[in-house]
């Protein structure tokens, strides 16, 4: 099982950013985490930014297929 989150936030240099992060647990009990993608957002978080940034940080990976 991978759980798949996602975050957005703003760097100190109030550059926005969204990015998201594929988390499992090994056999070992080990927590294991990799970042699919992460993408700029240069108008903020709004909401109609945040529609389209998913889609574009999971094709900055390529862990999109089909209609990307």
């Amino acid at each position: 099982t991978v759980c798949i989150t996602a975050d957005a936030w703003t760097s100190q240099a109030k550059a926005g950013h969204f990015g998201v992060i594929a988390f499992w647990i090994t056999e070992g009990w080990e927590i294991m985490r990799v970042c699919l993608g992460s993408v700029p957002i240069p108008d903020g978080h709004a909401h109609d930014q945040l529609g389209t940034t998913p889609r574009a940080a999971l094709s900055s990976c390529g862990a999109l297929v089909g209609r990307g």
